[in-house]
């Protein structure tokens, strides 16, 4: 190894050792914050490990032990971390959410060193690295553990990516990867359409129809095992199973607004104090005008001498302008249509999204910075406006310039009333009723996002209460009810709680 090479490739190391700290200290307040949101005890104790059986019963179990509400799903990724996280902590909120940073700082490298295969520019793939790791949507993931399944999905995806960027014959470990972003939600499903796409943008080989037979011998065993995948999740749950709201004709034809909606918030222009009609309106502008630039920097690109262009697709066929805009641009259409079938809108679902967005201000920056070497400042402007400006969103609201008390807020509401739980419902006798007022539902945001879907913090609901009486009062019956709720008679085992606003 060179001089040169050596020190690329210490600086390229210390960079990295960087930005897997970074996420530890820009995010270090959610360490503080209790288990919020409805989910996160129904997850601890339905996936607490005694024995071996117990094992079993975790990784082959449906989400939540099919206490999930609102559909029926089957992630056994998530509930390994859950049952690992009780082994370690217990219910120390403090462990849950160290795994979770754990995932965003693994995510964060793995987008670097997609970045670096996929743009030329190490300070490009710096800036994508960093507009990932501290993008705003982490405030709705770190908060709550039970969210983390966007994140295990999101990381996963893109160590499939990176293993087939790095080196295409290794498509069977790209092929487990897309197994561990199938295991943590079922989005995971786009990683191998976006694995074959990837490998057809950055194929060396000449002609179109090369190109796609490369992809396919790349891509044919991230596509088994995801057919394999979803044949041994319909055993599990007795079926295809999904959200109670699934309706597939309905997500076809809404994949356009889904597409334009879910871009409008990933690249904060809800974020920005527009509406929603107004930011999907600069959405679409700005995905025109991306295109236009990708296109006018592929003609330049053709236009260069043939030897100098020969060279550069041998070496960096990945780089071509075209190519890779029109890859990331197929990888976020294929979620927007997978998101979508939710029928539901949800801040965090952004977060599947944000490695593209990532990687696309690496890209303009990219853009802009090698038009501005070859003095073409048409381009160049444009592009590096565009690339400032998203990253400046992104930091402008991110927890280096952000407090979010509202978080703050649910976690103290939170921790007061278990107190006041352990307190009194500890010492009931059973058939009896005990009622507590002050039950935090969800806190109100008071802070700078405008976003209607991120401006409440879910903290509990009836299902999570009883999940937590099961942890810590495991020899007592116990049933929550909301007041105003018709309330039954309890039986002579149990102790009914009404939970009052």
């Amino acid at each position: 190894m060179s001089g040169e090479r050596r020190a690329t490739h210490w600086r390229a190391l210390g960079i990295a050792a960087a930005l897997a700290l970074l996420p530890w200290v820009a995010w270090r307040a959610v360490l503080a914050l209790e288990l919020l949101g409805w989910d996160a005890f129904p997850l601890i104790a339905a996936n607490r490990v005694e024995s071996a059986a117990d094992l079993g019963r975790v990784l082959t179990s449906e989400l939540m032990g099919g206490r999930y509400p609102l559909g029926h799903y089957w992630r056994p990724l998530v509930h390994a971390s859950f049952a690992l996280d009780h082994a370690l902590w217990g219910l120390d909120p403090t462990g849950y959410h160290a795994t979770d940073l754990a995932v965003l700082s693994g995510a964060t490298l793995a987008l670097f060193a997609l970045a670096r295969r996929l743009l030329s520019g190490g300070v490009a793939a710096t800036l994508a690295a960093l507009a990932f790791a501290l993008h705003p949507v982490h405030f709705e993931i770190l908060q709550a553990p039970a969210r983390r399944a966007d994140a295990l999905c999101a990381a996963f995806t893109v160590l499939a990516l990176v293993l087939v960027a790095a080196r295409p014959a290794r498509s069977f470990g790209a092929a487990l990867a897309v197994l561990g972003a199938l295991a943590a939600k079922e989005t995971g499903a786009v990683a191998a359409p976006a694995l074959f796409v990837l490998a057809a943008c950055t194929s060396g080989e000449r002609g179109e129809r090369a190109r796609w037979t490369h992809a396919a011998r790349v891509a044919w065993p991230a596509f088994a095992a995801t057919v394999l995948w979803f044949g041994v999740r319909a055993l599990v749950l007795g079926g295809m199973g999904g959200g109670a709201t699934f309706e597939l004709g309905n997500s076809l034809a809404r994949a356009p607004l889904v597409v334009v909606g879910y871009g409008s918030g990933v690249f904060g222009l809800r974020r920005a104090g527009l509406s929603a009609d107004a930011a999907n309106l600069a959405f679409a502008g700005l995905a025109l005008t991306v295109a236009v630039l990708a296109v006018a920097a592929q003609l330049r690109a053709r236009r260069a001498a043939a030897l100098a262009a020969e060279e550069r697709a041998d070496r960096h066929a990945s780089r071509a302008p075209l190519a890779v805009a029109g890859f990331l641009t197929l990888w976020f259409a294929g979620l927007a249509l997978i998101t979508g079938t939710t029928g539901v809108d949800r801040a965090w679902y952004e977060l599947p999204f944000l490695p593209i967005h990532a990687l696309f201000v690496g890209w303009l920056f990219e853009l802009g910075c090698a038009a501005w070497r070859a003095r073409w400042f048409v381009l160049a402007g444009p592009a590096l406006a565009l690339a400032c400006a998203a990253f400046g969103a992104d930091l402008a609201h991110s927890p280096l310039a952000v407090r979010r008390d509202d978080l703050e807020r649910a976690s103290a509401s939170s921790r007061a009333f278990l107190e006041r739980f352990d307190a009194e419902v500890g010492a009931a006798a059973p058939g009896g009723i005990v009622r507590l007022a002050g039950f935090p539902v969800a806190e109100r945001s008071g802070g700078r996002a405008t976003d209607a879907r991120a401006q409440e913090v879910t903290v509990f609901a009836p299902y999570s209460i009883a999940a937590y009486a099961e942890l810590t009062l495991p020899h007592k019956r116990v049933r929550p009810v909301l007041a105003g709720a018709r309330l039954e008679r309890p039986a002579a085992d149990e102790i009914v709680v009404v939970l009052a606003r």
